[in-house]
């Protein structure tokens, strides 16, 4: 069978602010990788239309889709694009009913009954991972089996109740499965955004699976179907990367894993299994504050990692245990001193205005943040992702406005805040006053003598940033496209 996965539309230069078209910030989906792998192991033809990375709108991205003739149609989701990949299904159904199309991702995980109560174009939906579960389905169609008996799905029965299959199973030792299918990406051009890397072309990798911690009540990684971590051993992870660099000539790889710098054996071993093969890449990735030691970073240092993410969230301690984040204000400060020692470069993100924040706990975020003073900072104003355990006290205490395409405008009002464009402010308070400070240009001054040939890496973000930002949205400009334009859809009525 013909397999097609899809990457639905997704303005992510509206996610900054910007009216600019985002030409860089785009990296390989290995998630989609992992399932077309299962389906080509199956004997399967597989392809990948990224309507992300081309900039296509809903109707082009299915006529691209009809053109490969799938049989089988996989829409990779993440709530703040979900408008648009019901967009796809519905078009898509329209002009090739008997195609089968399936949702996963993200936002299947947090919300596998809404997408099936909001789209009536999806046949099935699975939440949590994905190979196992979506190559049953394709090997039953095969078949023509009875695919409804697969364990892991969520579909609509003829009487229009939602049934809920029991869990699949997962892989146990994430060795047994193949390697991610990379060829599908590389008709796509793939380039991170310039403070995300050191060397290029770069491109991604994943070690694991879940979270390590895995409770924070805002991701969708606290809820029912968040798979339990599971990780390569560090060997089979190194013999991933081998190709990518002998044969593809990749310089930088960026692990996606939720949190990268856990278990100090096995970082260590990664560290060794990595030098043993003189492959002389530059890496980064993900950690949380309570998992890193000290001399856990310096290995990682050592074996060229260069930028470690902490997802830091807010600086006030109650709204930490709110959410369940699992450290403290202390955890931090050491988290992001013990990677400088490291000689790690600190990339981090806070949401603003979480459910019961005021905006002076806001302003406190604002002003820890500035005290940690990492190389980069994000900040986003909290979205309520369906399905996750925040969500109930989200609608208790504040209020939810029209939904957005973008992370970068809200889309929630905490009760203590008087409305959206106050928390945007805030928002863009916290990017100016973060900034501008004297201390952080110390930081990036510092930064250049003791390492000259970050000029370019620091130009080119300050090229880029500003190249962006020169075209300002305003929220109104950015509501959902949940239906194609009605010119497209005369051409063919």
């Amino acid at each position: 069978m013909r397999v097609t996965f899809v990457l639905p539309p997704f303005d992510m230069s509206a996610s900054y602010g910007s009216s600019n078209k985002m030409k860089r910030g785009f990296l390989p989906s290995l998630g989609i990788g992992h399932i077309a792998a299962m389906c080509e192991k199956n004997g399967h033809e597989v392809n990948l239309v990224d309507a992300q990375v081309t900039g296509m709108d809903p109707y082009d991205t299915v006529t691209r889709i009809l053109e490969l003739d799938p049989d089988v149609v996989g829409i990779s989701m993440m709530s703040v694009y979900a408008h648009a990949g019901y967009a796809v299904a519905h078009e898509l159904k329209k002009r090739a009913p008997k195609v089968f199309v399936i949702m996963g991702g993200p936002h299947a995980t947090a919300s596998y009954r809404n997408i099936l109560e909001d789209c009536d174009a999806v046949d099935a939906v699975i939440p949590g991972e994905g190979e196992i579960p979506v190559g049953d389905i394709v090997q039953a169609l095969a078949h023509k089996e009875d695919w409804r008996q697969v364990r892991g799905i969520v579909f609509r029965a003829p009487d229009g109740e939602i049934v809920v299959n029991p869990h699949a199973e997962t892989a146990k030792n994430l060795d047994d499965l193949p390697d991610p299918t990379r060829h599908i990406f590389f008709p796509y051009e793939y380039r991170p955004l310039p403070n995300q890397v050191r060397q290029e072309p770069a491109t991604t990798a994943i070690s694991s699976r879940g979270c390590s911690w895995g409770k924070c009540t805002f991701c969708f990684q606290g809820g029912e179907y968040s798979p339990r971590y599971r990780r390569h051993t560090p060997r089979r992870m190194v013999e991933q990367i081998i190709p990518l660099v002998r044969e593809h000539g990749y310089r930088e790889i960026l692990f996606w894993d939720d949190t990268f710098a856990v278990n100090p054996r096995w970082v260590e071993s990664f560290c060794d299994e990595l030098e043993r093969e003189k492959l002389n890449i530059t890496w980064s990735c993900y950690g949380h504050m309570r998992s890193v030691k000290p001399d856990m970073l310096k290995r990682m240092g050592k074996a060229g990692c260069f930028n470690i993410y902490y997802g830091f969230e807010s600086g006030v301690q109650e709204i930490l245990d709110m959410v369940k984040k699992g450290t403290s204000q202390q955890q931090m400060r050491e988290a992001v001193k013990w990677a400088r020692d490291a000689g790690i470069e600190i990339r981090g993100s806070f949401i603003l205005g979480f459910p019961t924040e005021s905006p002076e706990q806001t302003l406190q975020t604002i002003k820890f943040a500035c005290e940690l003073n990492a190389e980069w900072m994000m900040f986003f104003p909290f979205h309520v992702l369906p399905g996750t355990p925040i969500e109930a006290l989200a609608h208790q205490d504040g209020r939810i406005i029209a939904t957005q395409k973008t992370v970068y405008f809200p889309e929630y009002v905490s009760s203590k805040y008087k409305d959206a464009d106050q928390l945007h402010k805030m928002v863009k308070q916290a990017y100016f006053r973060y900034y501008m400070r004297p201390r952080y240009w110390g930081l990036v001054a510092k930064n250049l003598i003791q390492r000259p040939y970050m000029f370019k890496y620091y130009y080119d973000a300050a090229m880029y940033w500003l190249e962006l930002t020169r075209g300002g949205l305003k929220m109104q400009d950015v509501q959902p496209e949940d239906e194609v334009e009605p010119a497209k859809q005369a051409a063919v009525s």
